[in-house]
C-alpha cells in the first residue's frame, strides 16, 4: 500500500502544481490584459491632445471621429482600432492611406450587413464596388453618399496600384468627409 499511497501523494502534489500555475497564468493574463487596455486608452489620449495641436482638420471632423472610435470600441473592436488609425495617418499628414483605410473599414461594414444576401451568398469574395452599388439600390446611400463611396473606391485602388498617389487637398478632404459620414450612416444602421 506504501507505493500506491506515494503515486497517489505525488499525483495530489503534481495536480497542486498546476492548479497553481494555470490560476498565476490566469491572474498574470488579467493584469496584461489590463495593462493593454490602458495603454490603448493612453495611446487614444495622447491622440487627442495631438488632435487638437493640429489644425489640419476641423474641430467637428475630430469629434465624430472621437465620437467614433468611442461607440465601436465596445461593439467592432476591430473598426475601433482601424479609425484610431486613421486619426494616426491623418495626423501624420497621411491623407491617401487615411483614406484608403476609411475604404477599408467601409467594405467590411457592408459585408457584414449584405453577406447574407441571394447576390453576394454563393461569392468567395465581395469586392467594394459591387458592395458600393448594392447599397445604393438598396436605398442605403442616396446620390451624395453613393458619389462619396465611389471617390473612396478610386482613392484606394489608386493607392493599392499606383506609386507615390497623390490628389488635391479638396479631393482628399472630400473623401475623408465623405469616409467619415458613410461610417457615421452605416453606425446608426
Amino acid at each position: 500500500m506504501k507505493g500506491k499511497d506515494v503515486l497517489i501523494g505525488a499525483l495530489v502534489i503534481t495536480a497542486g502544481v498546476f492548479i497553481y500555475l494555470f490560476f498565476d497564468e490566469r491572474e498574470r493574463n488579467k493584469k496584461l490584459l489590463l495593462k493593454n487596455t490602458d495603454l490603448q486608452n493612453d495611446k487614444l489620449n495622447l491622440l487627442k491632445e495631438n488632435l487638437n495641436i493640429n489644425k489640419e482638420i476641423t474641430p467637428e471632423v475630430k469629434r465624430q471621429l472621437l465620437a467614433l472610435i468611442e461607440e465601436y470600441k465596445s461593439k467592432h473592436p476591430k473598426v475601433s482600432i482601424e479609425l484610431r488609425d486613421v486619426l494616426e495617418q491623418i495626423q501624420e499628414g497621411k491623407d491617401i492611406k487615411a483614406i484608403r483605410d476609411l475604404a477599408k473599414i467601409i467594405e467590411n461594414l457592408l459585408k457584414e450587413k449584405y453577406q447574407s444576401e441571394p447576390r453576394f451568398a454563393k461569392l468567395k469574395r465581395i469586392t467594394l464596388k459591387p458592395l458600393i452599388e448594392y447599397a445604393k439600390e438598396m436605398s442605403l446611400f442616396n446620390d451624395k453618399l453613393y458619389n462619396a463611396a465611389c471617390i473612396l473606391h478610386l482613392f484606394r485602388n489608386e493607392e493599392s496600384h499606383e506609386l507615390a498617389v497623390s490628389d488635391t487637398e479638396n479631393m482628399k478632404m472630400v473623401a475623408l468627409l465623405g469616409g467619415i459620414e458613410i461610417i457615421v450612416l452605416l453606425n446608426a444602421a
